[in-house]
């Protein structure tokens, strides 16, 4: 804290430190969560081949949504994110709602992957009944990191990330070189149908920008941070997912 801060008629401020480069990176940490394992498959068994333009139609459609969360993280620079823009228009009670539904997506996005998660492992080894023994000792296992402090938390957050994001760069990097042409060859393009249940399945794995913005109190000049972070970190996710699912399709058909 600053003593023009302390001072404040208000109390005292978080300290706004968190810069363009800073936010996206949380941005881009927290949208590329554990879905990019599991999705690619999903898309790939509703639109075939066809799968990436379904990338690019969710991108187009999340861009539409990022560019509301930039002009309002620009806008309202309060701790809160999406509700802490919901209630400097609507209310507090509103905003209170908006809250509660954030939570709401927050607890059953973790549990979705949290499952998913458990069940890959269990496929893993051929065990299927280590599920829910894993789901409840990865939860705990969380809780207590949380108890142990906010420095754990981070140095658990930045193990996580580079555990999640090298073997990905790793397997675009690698399997470029050994993509088949012929699986990634468009033959019967699919239906809307089709495409629209593929995009359902992927823009779950598009989302997490509301929940980044969350501590908006501690970003820095938020009328230019807030939209540039959110750019760079967009395209960054568009760019890592079509890559992902491209190899991915190229290898296994």
């Amino acid at each position: 804290m600053t003593a023009s801060s302390a001072a404040s008629p208000r109390g005292p401020e978080l300290v706004r430190a968190v810069g363009v480069w800073a936010l996206a990176a949380s941005i881009f940490n927290v949208t590329v969560g554990g879905g990019i394992f599991r999705l690619p498959a999903g898309a790939a068994a509703a639109a075939g081949a066809a799968a990436p333009f379904v990338y690019l139609i969710c991108a187009a459609v999340m861009g539409f949504v990022v560019l509301c969360f930039a002009e309002a993280g620009s806008r309202i620079t309060l701790t809160g994110g999406p509700y802490a823009y919901v209630e400097a228009v609507f209310g507090r009670y509103v905003g209170f709602l908006a809250g509660v539904l954030l939570w709401m997506l927050g607890t059953t996005a973790v549990a979705g992957v949290a499952s998913a998660f458990a069940e890959g492992l269990g496929a893993l080894f051929g065990l299927p009944s280590i599920r829910v023994p894993v789901i409840v000792a990865m939860f705990l296992l969380l809780a207590w990191v949380n108890i142990r402090g906010v420095e754990q938390g981070t140095k658990l957050i930045v193990v996580a990330s580079v555990a999640k994001l090298l073997p990905l760069i790793a397997f675009v990097a690698i399997g470029v070189f050994f993509i088949q042409p012929e699986n990634l060859a468009i033959r019967d393009m699919p239906g809307p149908s089709s495409l629209a249940r593929a995009a359902i399945v992927l823009v779950f794995a598009f989302s997490g920008v509301e929940t980044a913005l969350v501590p908006s109190g501690e970003i820095r000049d938020p009328a230019r941070t807030v939209p540039r972070a959110l750019a760079l970190a967009m395209i960054g996710v568009t760019l890592l997912y079509l890559a992902v699912h491209l190899v991915a399709a190229g290898l296994l058909g």
